[in-house]
C-alpha cells in the first residue's frame, strides 16, 4: 500500500483500452491572445521545418478568419 491507503499493482505500469463512441472538443488557438501574439505564432508554424506545424499553421490561421471546415 502506498502512504494514502492504496493499494499499487504489482508490476508497476498497468495499460488501459477504451473504446469510444464519440469524442468532442473545442479548437483552443489563442483566440483571446493579442492580435500580435497570434500574427506572431502563425509566422513561427508557418516557417517550421515541421510539416505537421506548418498543417496547424494554416488550419488556425482558416478558423481565425470562420472558413475552416471541420474534418
Amino acid at each position: 500500500m502506498d502512504a494514502h491507503g492504496e493499494q499499487q499493482p504489482e508490476g508497476g505500469v498497468v495499460g488501459v483500452r477504451i473504446r469510444l463512441d464519440t469524442l468532442e472538443g473545442t479548437a483552443k488557438l489563442g483566440q483571446h491572445r493579442s492580435r500580435e501574439d497570434r500574427a506572431g505564432v502563425l509566422a513561427g508554424l508557418g516557417a517550421s521545418d515541421d510539416p505537421l506545424a506548418r498543417r496547424l499553421g494554416r488550419y488556425a490561421e482558416c478558423h481565425a478568419q470562420g472558413m475552416c471546415e471541420t474534418e
